[in-house]
């Protein structure tokens, strides 16, 4: 048996430190979307995205998974957002009360877990007889803590942000309590990125404000803005993002380069990194954004009216507060364009 300042002595080979490192990741991330799913129902949000070693799932409104490709990346992970059906009655910021404390009790069984790993490991660097076999549970234990715990400060940094009212995060989620309120897009009075003077924005705060951002100018029609803003997202995206924000975005952008600003090519190249996400959505938006594209990139007016008539029927359970109301008015706008469509 050896004693606990013996452990440094172990022969810790580079190879193996890597592998048990990037075993350790795999399996943290693993047992991190556990937890998130386990949570889930307790704390009202839903998972609607779910990675594994690559491979990717998405939760659809119709309540199908739905296989939406591979793309190699090690790990897993697993996206939410509001159980917009469970949370009713809830003020936006109970709910996101319930999201803080759903992410921090997801932190804690982390920690907790890396922590049994991690006592076990220098258990079996003291006790077992093999070198090897003693420096590689050493080497996993220590591991998976560094990772665990890398994983909890990221967590403590992205809570406080987003609960940061000067940061531009912290303004997207005041942005959403408006919206879940019902305050229609048109008297939201949104301000560009560079005109909220914020420090420090990231991309990833970019491109969860730009949909919004993106539906205010459509609803107050001030199309002139959006050239701008269409143009400083493109330059945020990154050139293989494939993320549930990314995708989302990409709709968007279909929808932009279809209807608003016609460009078939770049509307076609958006649709096609949309993927299954646009291609097999069956939600009123999704139908909506299909319906001026098939209109107007190809003509097909048959195919667009039967993206309008399942927006149409669609839209009662679409989102909530004045997303569904600024919904409709884009469906009205869809069958408008088709009845003044040439031939």
């Amino acid at each position: 048996m050896r004693n606990f300042s013996e452990l440094l002595d172990l022969y810790y080979n580079p190879v193996i430190v890597f592998v048990m490192a990037i075993f350790a990741y795999i399996f943290m991330t693993l047992m991190n979307s556990v937890y998130l799913m386990l949570f889930s129902k307790m704390f009202k949000v839903k998972v609607v995205e779910i990675k594994a070693l690559g491979f990717k799932w998405e939760h659809h409104q119709n309540g199908k998974w739905i296989y939406t490709g591979y793309k190699p990346s090690l790990g897993f992970a697993a996206s939410f957002h509001y159980d917009l059906d469970k949370c009713e009655g809830m003020t936006f910021a109970q709910m996101k009360a319930n999201e803080n404390l759903y992410l921090v009790c997801a932190m804690i069984a982390n920690l907790l877990t890396a922590t049994g790993i991690f006592i076990a490991g220098l258990a079996g660097g003291v006790n077992i007889p093999s070198e090897l076999l003693a420096s590689i549970t050493v080497e996993l234990g220590t591991s998976v803590m560094v990772f665990t715990l890398i994983m909890a400060v990221i967590t403590i940094r992205v809570l406080i942000r987003v609960n940061n009212k000067n940061s531009l995060i912290g303004y997207q989620q005041s942005v959403v309590a408006m919206v879940r309120a019902n305050i229609p897009f048109e008297k939201l009075d949104l301000k560009s990125v560079p005109e909220l003077h914020f420090k420090k924005v990231t991309d990833y705060e970019k491109e969860m404000y730009f949909p919004f951002y993106f539906a205010y100018l459509d609803a107050t029609e001030q199309f002139d803005k959006m050239a701008a803003a269409v143009g400083d997202i493109e330059q945020t995206l990154k050139p293989n993002g494939d993320s549930r924000v990314d995708r989302f975005i990409y709709c968007t952008l279909t929808y932009y380069f279809s209807t608003i600003y016609f460009d078939p090519e770049k509307a076609k190249e958006y649709y096609a990194k949309a993927g299954d996400t646009l291609a097999m959505d069956t939600d009123a938006n999704g139908m909506r954004i299909k319906g001026f594209y098939e209109l107007n990139c190809f003509g097909n007016v048959a195919k667009a009216r039967e993206c309008l008539e399942a927006a149409e029927a669609a839209v009662e359970n679409f989102s909530t507060g004045s997303e569904r109301e600024h919904e409709r008015m884009l469906i009205a706008r869809l069958r408008g364009a088709i009845e003044k469509f040439p031939g």
